[in-house]
């Protein structure tokens, strides 16, 4: 992965700094500009989250909204740093402490 990949959301926001925590552990690129939470409601913010909550993770492909998928997400990046796990019981573990 070669861009960084852009979360939104407000600054210190508790539930960013998990994904965050991955992500450098997983050598996962992530930009976190300054957000006015003012534009959640546009139309171009609706299209990643219709919900127009924070956080939103913005991939190539799309929007990923909700803390925790966004946190799946990210470790799921970097399979060989195993943040989630190297096979299904593994992956399993990890839920139940993400969840």
């Amino acid at each position: 992965m070669s861009e960084p990949l852009v979360i939104y959301s407000f600054p210190g926001n508790p539930r960013v700094q998990l994904s965050l925590i991955a992500a450098a552990y997983g050598g996962v690129k992530i930009e976190t500009p300054e957000f006015d939470l003012s534009k959640s409601k546009t139309k171009e913010f609706l299209a990643m989250n219709p919900i127009g909550k924070v956080p939103v993770l913005e991939t190539e492909k799309g929007g990923i909204f909700e803390s925790r998928a966004i946190l799946r997400y990210i470790a799921r990046l970097s399979p060989i740093a195993g943040l989630y796990g190297n096979s299904f019981y593994e992956q399993g573990l990890v839920d139940q402490w993400i969840d």
